[in-house]
């Protein structure tokens, strides 16, 4: 309506695959403001996020993948002059979620109903007493319309990705000084699958 250029093919291909059936609840009293409303309540309680791609087109990814995905390009020896040197992902393994927000009439508390915490246990096996705590508050989750199972579902796809202090890459990580080493990588996106091969 505001005349965004948007990737609505897979917008529509997350609503009505993965996420087809699944309902939020908002008891809205004033305006609130879009992007802000989109990403914390919409695509955060649902393990997802929203960015702007090469052609323009504001696009969502969310760690539950489309079926059927298949990797748009391959990182091998003969693609890196130098092996990368990955950093540290910032680690959670414990995940809370609060919703059922008691705002639905002018007696309403304000306050969430319920909540969810999720541990990840192998990674509290691992880490012993060091432990990272992600809180969602998702005001439109309801667990008359399976707010748990959401809850549940969303933790355990953070804890795939963020769970083992698992290695990520910066912009100089793909080949450091050397611009022969990451030229390739600018025909890739943030949010593309590929697959890498190595030795190493």
């Amino acid at each position: 309506q505001l005349g965004v250029p948007c990737d609505t093919t897979k917008i529509a291909a997350y609503r009505d695959g993965p996420f087809a059936g699944t309902i939020l609840t908002f008891y809205l009293t004033q305006a609130p403001a879009a992007a802000d409303f989109i990403k914390a309540q919409l695509l955060k309680p649902l393990g997802g996020y929203m960015w702007i791609n090469a052609a323009g087109l504001v696009t969502v990814n969310f760690f539950y993948p489309l079926a059927g995905a298949v990797a748009v390009g391959s990182f091998g020896p003969d693609t890196w002059v130098d092996i990368p040197e990955a950093g540290q992902a910032n680690m959670v393994n414990t995940v809370q979620m609060q919703f059922d927000l008691d705002n639905s009439s002018a007696n309403g508390t304000s306050n969430y109903l319920s909540s969810s915490t999720q541990e990840y246990a192998p990674s509290c096996a691992l880490y012993g007493n060091l432990s990272s705590e992600l809180t969602i508050n998702a005001d439109g989750v309801r667990s008359a319309f399976q707010g748990f199972f959401i809850a549940a579902l969303t933790a355990i796809l953070i804890f795939m990705r963020y769970g083992f202090k698992n290695l990520t890459f910066d912009s100089l990580s793909s080949g450091g000084t050397d611009p022969d080493s990451h030229l390739p990588t600018l025909l890739y996106e943030p949010g593309d699958i590929v697959s890498v091969t190595h030795s190493q």
